[in-house]
């Protein structure tokens, strides 16, 4: 039986593997060792591996080192080691294991993932990127009620696609440290289709608020429409960046999807309605060609008003008669 010594990284990621065929292996900073690590706090012969003959689990044994040997955080002089330990000597995390340990079960691998390999493609990537500038550009076009120039337009929306580039690059960052393929591309391709639905879908709805700006339930099926694309997004982005198993992708997407929905809407649930005497109104400034119906005249307008005010005053005088 053999003996697996994996060398890890800080956040305990594996950095090298080394395999022993013998029972007995010592490890320090001199050369005479099995396993040498060149760390100025380890001593020269630090510690020592045997395997029990009878029961065959693993032992670690300090060879009286200045710094001492810790085993999940807990200084030890002996103790029986176990798959997942985490052993520190120095400033060096080992895991120690038999070579004959189970492995964790194979996860199985998608098809889904073939069929969004496009998305890694730079041209995908930058063909996208160009769609949501001039998305994004417009919108803040239509948005402004002040003269704008075309120079602070374009310098606007560049600087709002850089702040929302800081997402793709952490999750490649994070899927890097993680010793997996980081797909930079994927995850900027995902951020601006997420991106590009969000722009269509809030001008759609800017349509509908200029049409219909009554029309109920609109706010609730935003809450829904943003949870769920949120939920699609984060779910998309694990997926690409880190093997995980459904069950922890989901959880982890739903977490943040609530957390992103209630920031969204904190101020909204907690904030207690009261009279404002300057109410602010947020509907969208659109050109007339948005509108569904013909615009009314000055004249129409005037006599539909007059109209009302003669069905309010018979529907007055009919209460009082009552």
């Amino acid at each position: 039986m053999a003996i697996v010594v994996q060398l890890l990284s800080r956040n305990n990621k594996i950095i090298h593997q080394q395999r022993f065929a013998h029972d007995e292996i010592t490890v320090g900073r001199g050369y005479q060792n099995d396993l040498r690590l060149d760390d100025p706090y380890i001593c020269a012969h630090h510690m020592q591996i045997n395997r029990d003959p009878l029961s065959g689990a693993l032992l670690c044994q300090d060879l009286e080192s200045i710094n001492g040997t810790k085993i999940n955080h807990d200084i030890c002089t002996m103790s029986n080691l176990h798959d997942q330990d985490i052993i520190t000597i120095g400033r060096t995390h080992l895991r120690i294991f038999d070579a004959d340990a189970e492995v964790a079960p194979t996860l199985r691998l998608s098809d889904f993932e073939e069929n969004i390999s496009w998305l890694n493609k730079k041209r995908i990537a930058l063909g996208l990127t160009f769609i949501v500038f001039l998305f994004a550009a417009y919108s803040n076009f239509i948005a402004s009620f002040d003269e704008i120039k075309s120079s602070r337009l374009v310098l606007t929306t560049l600087g709002q696609l850089l702040l929302f580039s800081i997402w793709p690059l952490l999750v490649a960052g994070l899927s890097r440290l993680n010793k997996k393929e980081s797909r930079l591309a994927s995850q900027f391709s995902l951020l601006w289709l997420f991106l590009l639905l969000m722009e269509i879908f809030t001008f759609l709805r800017g349509v509908i608020d200029f049409n219909f700006p009554q029309l109920p339930l609109v706010a609730g099926l935003d809450a829904l429409f943003y949870a769920v694309s949120a939920f699609a997004f984060i779910w998309m982005t694990l997926f690409v960046a880190f093997h995980q198993t459904s069950k922890r992708r989901n959880i982890i997407s739903g977490l943040m999807s609530f957390l992103l929905i209630f920031g969204l809407y904190f101020e909204d649930v907690v904030e207690e309605e009261s009279f404002n005497s300057r109410p602010s109104y947020n509907l969208p400034l659109l050109p007339s060609t948005y509108h569904f119906h013909e615009p009314m005249g000055t004249e129409e307008w005037i006599n539909e008003t007059e109209s009302l005010f003669e069905k309010l005053e018979q529907k007055r005088l009919a209460e009082e008669s009552n």
